[in-house]
């Protein structure tokens, strides 16, 4: 059997799925479930949303390209990750608790409550932004892998997946977006398990000498990314939506042993392939590998479907936070008050977005410039979220500060990427980080000081 065939059949056993997980977890009315879930997702729902942010969709080629420089080095980077999310941990139960007492469905909600409404319009402006030119790259990196696999080329590719993203959104929403996370997450879980078993790990004598060639430069800059978490909206969503405070933390615990696991078929899959051919450029070398240039089909059409998976399992989060965040923020819809008009809303903005972003991902050309791009809005608004999870209440002269300091640090990382300073010097993207946590970290000891005086 040819590429084409063994991937139809995957594809079609896969959207199968989706398309009953979907209308089983539709609801005829108009529910708190279509929304948040009915803030009742168990253990197992959370966990696939917190591993589907371990490993986002868009930055998923970013992390391909660092497993093959970097071999088991790579978890260097992602280790990094790791202590972003134990920090998250952390906040959970205190977050899905004040979700659930003061309504909360999106990052402004939590930023309003804990900072104040002027921080909130500046995090919603900038959560929205990003949030949409990841989902356009989510959908470019899904249109291509799609159509390498169909031979469709990339156009078709890229409508192919909006659509079917858009109609288990309409279905389901939220309900349904929990639900294919968890089966997309097993099927990821279940191909690295199948790479991990028959592919070919890298020895230690050729990781020592990986060593020695490392590019510290690049590996602090990746590292120094992992603040990304802290600001990404699908995450605070799986914490307001758990059933409970504990669900929340020990999702984050379990996921990080799921994506340890995922990243192990990463290293054996991209060893494997890599072994295949003289080729050094990643990009190079993936295009090749669903050319059909390398590798049995069989085993190119699975890895296929594991990045559909992956793609599809952050794509619909972004879609639905932008969504929720328009609806709620923007249009100041009450879902609690009008929720059928609330369902309507999500509806037509959902595929209102889906439309947009597939045209604007027919645009990309630069794909990694466009994503560590994106990443310097999040790092810098990351801290901020963090100080407001943390604050107990909202006041005028904090709002104004948290609004200034993040003002400021956007300011300086636009000027710094405007100068090209982070493509020479990746170590660099510690800058925007520390722009926003510093000023924020003296700002909170001088208040305490002033109370206690």
């Amino acid at each position: 059997m040819t590429l084409f065939s063994y991937s139809l059949i995957f594809l079609g056993l896969y959207v199968s799925v989706l398309a009953g997980i979907s209308w089983r977890a539709r609801y005829h009315d108009a529910g708190e479930g279509f929304v948040i879930g009915s803030r009742q997702c168990t253990l197992p729902e959370t966990t696939a949303g917190v591993v589907g942010v371990l490993r986002s969709g868009s930055a998923l080629p970013l992390w391909f390209m660092i497993v093959l420089t970097l071999g088991w080095w790579s978890y260097l980077v992602i280790a990094a990750y790791y202590l972003a999310i134990l920090v998250m941990a952390w906040l959970a139960p205190r977050v899905r608790e004040r979700a659930f007492r003061e309504n909360m469905v999106t990052i402004p909600d939590l930023v309003e409550s804990g900072v104040g409404p002027l921080s909130a319009k500046i995090v919603n402006a900038a959560t929205l932004l990003v949030v949409f030119l990841g989902a356009a790259a989510q959908i470019f990196i899904g249109g291509t892998v799609l159509g390498g696999l169909l031979g469709i080329g990339t156009g078709w590719g890229i409508w192919f997946s909006t659509v079917i993203v858009g109609t288990y959104l309409w279905i389901g929403g939220y309900q349904t977006l929990i639900r294919t996370d968890l089966f997309q997450v097993i099927v990821m879980i279940l191909l690295a398990v199948g790479a991990f078993a028959i592919g070919e790990l890298p020895d230690l004598q050729t990781e020592m000498a990986r060593l020695e060639t490392i590019n510290w430069n690049m590996l602090i800059g990746m590292a120094f990314t992992c603040t990304v978490m802290w600001a990404t909206p699908d995450l605070w969503q799986r914490f307001y939506s758990a059933n409970s405070a504990k669900t929340a933390r020990r999702a984050c615990f379990i996921a990080i042993g799921i994506d340890t696991l995922i990243v192990f078929g990463i290293i054996a899959f991209t060893s494997g392939i890599a072994a295949l051919s003289d080729e050094s450029d990643p990009f190079a070398l993936f295009a090749a590998l669903f050319a059909g240039e390398i590798g049995a089909p069989v085993v190119v059409a699975l890895f296929g479907i594991f990045l559909f998976s992956a793609l599809m399992s952050t794509l619909d989060n972004f879609v639905y936070v932008i969504a929720s965040q328009i609806t709620k923020n923007v249009a100041r819809v009450d879902f609690r008050a009008e929720r059928a008009r609330f369902i309507r809303w999500l509806r037509a903005v959902t595929i209102i977005l889906l439309i947009a972003l597939s045209v604007l991902a027919m645009t990309i050309n630069d794909f990694i410039q466009y994503i560590l791009s994106l990443a310097i809005i999040v790092i810098v608004i990351g801290p901020a979220i963090i100080y407001a999870a943390i604050s107990a209440r909202a006041d005028p002269v904090t709002d104004r500060a948290v609004a200034l300091i993040v003002l400021f640090a956007l300011a300086l990382s636009g000027g710094m990427f405007a100068a090209g300073l982070f493509d020479a010097h990746m170590w660099l993207y510690a800058v925007p980080t520390l722009a926003t946590a510093v000023p924020l970290a003296v700002f909170s000891r001088l208040r305490k000081a002033r109370q206690f005086r």
